[in-house]
């Protein structure tokens, strides 16, 4: 399985036979080289990619566990959405404009598949730092280390990363980066991105600055090298500075336009030596930023303990101040997670197959459970659905048949697209008959099983809580087992919705709810019953309670004309199909004389 491409013509992957054999009918290859020691003696040292291949085969192991670097720490950064910018000048009264982040440009949102890697390294013009040869190989050998080892655990899970490189550049700039602060920076003073030195990057391909830069060169690089993803990586040389740091104590991190899976930024910046950590272990840096691009979080102290920052929506349940217990893993720190790497942050890179095991991770299962309602809509009504890159996915003819919801108004889409696999999470454009574009965003189902939880019978109400937008069955059965209501019958029911339904003007006796919620894709609810009597024994006035209020009641309807009880079986305590003083002398009994227990006609 290819590993790392080199266009035009060199790859690396791994093989489970010897290369020799495998190729040696194969004319459109000239050389390989193998990792056994005939092969590597072969390498050509002035070959860039050569050497990156020897470094893979025999890393500088030894040089890397010298010292004990601290944590990266804070290298996961995010702006401002543009509402809360908004909030934030109104607040400041502010006059100038302002400068929104791109928030809908999703060019990492999971680790599988293709990545294109741009890398970057900032050439200043002043003196004080400069690159030379042999750290440009070594920063090219350590930025291939660790992305293969992410290649490597994915592979363990049968799952497929390829990186594919454009040519590593250097690009010149007149700011000394070293020597400021670290960029992008969002300046909560003037409510702007400062990119600085960040934005040479993207003019030298032709783009404007900032985060459109950002997107529209990571853009061109899936474009290039025909690849799921992009990540931007940009080195910037520190040799001659004290500290190794920014100037705001910064060395290695990432940075999005806002919080959420929808913003995340494919920009990753380093240092030469990343403070204390040293060239020889930019390929854990390298891991470690790199993966925040696709998702992970921080782990170790002051982390983010309910941070749902991934494709999946998993929470951060590795970050030390929040888990007691937390177990080694690349995302916390050097010293116990080197080269480990965990359940929790293989969930944030999407590494999960929960919906039905076959061995497909669930952002790619075509199987899992992708769905957009998506309505005011009719019979008959055309729909053309576009992603955010504007590119035609799917026309929708709409039927009879797909119609759902209380007002027979609403379909189901699950994300099918004209090639037949399921579009990503994510904010997708709908027009009907030609009309205006409208958003609809495409939800992922995380979980197999979706949930049915809270479901209770109270004074009349039957209720239940909806977890995950599905389609209803609500079923309501009499004591014989027969259907004697259907509150919902396949009604699109979204998430988090508490639904109830009235049983006051149910026929006194016991009854079963059923309620059962499935989407199109085969994920499928839990299947949630109570049984009920669907009033109190001894409760006459139905207030939930039997008290001395209810013998006021039945004293009231009994001899004074009073009202009826809402539940006649409430009332009849003796079980012997009508009131009367009997009753009443049974419920003084049990209230005020320590009498049997009270079950009218029915019991559970």
């Amino acid at each position: 399985m290819a590993r790392h491409i080199f266009p035009p013509n060199t790859v690396i992957f791994e093989m489970y036979k010897r290369t020799d054999k495998v190729f040696e009918n194969e004319t459109t290859i000239s050389q390989t080289y193998s990792s056994e020691t005939v092969g590597l003696n072969k390498l050509n040292t002035a070959n860039k990619v050569h050497t990156v291949f020897k470094n893979l085969i025999q890393p500088q192991e030894s040089l890397k566990s010298n010292t004990v670097p601290v944590p990266l720490s804070g290298c996961v950064e995010h702006g401002i959405l543009p509402d809360s910018i908004n909030a934030l000048k109104n607040q400041q009264n502010l006059s100038a404009d302002i400068q929104t982040s791109v928030t809908e440009k999703l060019t990492g949102q999971y680790l599988i598949g293709s990545i294109a890697v741009g890398i970057y390294l900032m050439e200043s013009t002043g003196s004080q730092e400069d690159w030379w040869a042999a750290a440009e190989q070594t920063t090219f050998n350590e930025i291939v280390e660790g992305l293969d080892w992410l290649s490597e655990e994915a592979l363990s899970r049968d799952i497929k990363v390829v990186w594919v490189y454009a040519p590593v550049e250097k690009i010149s700039t007149n700011y000394e980066p070293i020597s400021n602060k670290h960029v992008p920076l969002f300046d909560i003073l003037t409510l702007n991105w400062v990119f600085d030195w960040v934005d040479d990057i993207f003019s030298a391909h032709g783009f404007t600055d900032e985060w459109d830069g950002a997107f529209g060169l990571a853009n061109q690089l899936r474009q290039t090298y025909r690849t799921n993803w992009a990540v931007e990586i940009a080195v910037v040389m520190d040799e001659n500075d004290p500290d190794h740091l920014f100037s705001d104590n910064k060395s290695a991190y990432v940075v999005s336009p806002a919080n959420g899976s929808l913003n995340r930024g494919p920009l990753v910046v380093m240092t030469y030596n990343n403070g204390n950590y040293q060239p020889w272990r930019m390929d854990y840096v390298t891991a470690h930023e790199v993966s925040h691009v696709f998702g992970t979080s921080d782990e170790y102290s002051s982390c983010d303990c309910g941070i749902e920052d991934s494709y999946l929506q998993t929470t951060n349940g590795n970050c030390e101040d929040c888990n007691p217990t937390p177990v080694a893993c690349y995302m916390t720190d050097w010293i116990s997670g080197y080269k480990e790497y965990c359940d929790f942050t293989a969930h944030e890179l999407g590494w999960r197959d929960s919906y039905d095991s076959d061995g497909i991770m669930d952002p790619v299962d075509p199987n899992s459970g992708m769905f957009a309602w998506i309505n005011p809509v009719a019979a008959g009504d055309l729909l053309r659905i576009r992603n955010i890159g504007n590119y035609l996915v799917n026309n929708i003819l709409v039927t009879e048949e797909m119609l759902t919801g209380q007002n027979m108004d609403v379909i189901l889409w699950d994300g099918g697209q004209y090639d037949n696999t399921i579009g990503n999470y994510g904010i997708y454009n709908v027009s009907k008959n030609g009309g205006s574009d409208w958003n609809e965003l495409l939800n992922f189902t995380s979980t197999t099983t979706t949930l049915i939880s809270n479901h209770n019978y109270n004074l009349d109400n039957i209720s239940y809580l909806n977890n995950s937008p599905q389609y209803i069955r609500h079923t309501i059965f009499d004591s014989l087992g027969n259907i004697y209501s259907r509150p919902s019958f396949d009604v699109m029911t979204n998430t988090q919705v508490t639904v109830n339904t009235n049983t006051q003007s149910f026929p006194d006796g016991i009854y079963t709810s059923e309620v059962f919620g499935w989407t199109p894709y085969g994920a499928n609810s839990n299947i949630s019953t109570v049984q009920f009597i669907n009033y109190v024994c001894g409760d006459i006035d139905n207030s939930g309670a039997v008290d001395i209020a209810d013998m006021e009641f039945l004293v009231a309807y009994m001899f004074q004309a009073g009202s009826a009880p809402v539940h006649m079986a409430s009332g009849d305590i003796e079980c012997d199909e009508q009131i009367d003083i009997g009753d009443l002398a049974a419920l003084v009994a049990y209230m005020f004389q320590n009498g049997p227990a009270i079950e009218c006609c029915h019991s559970l």
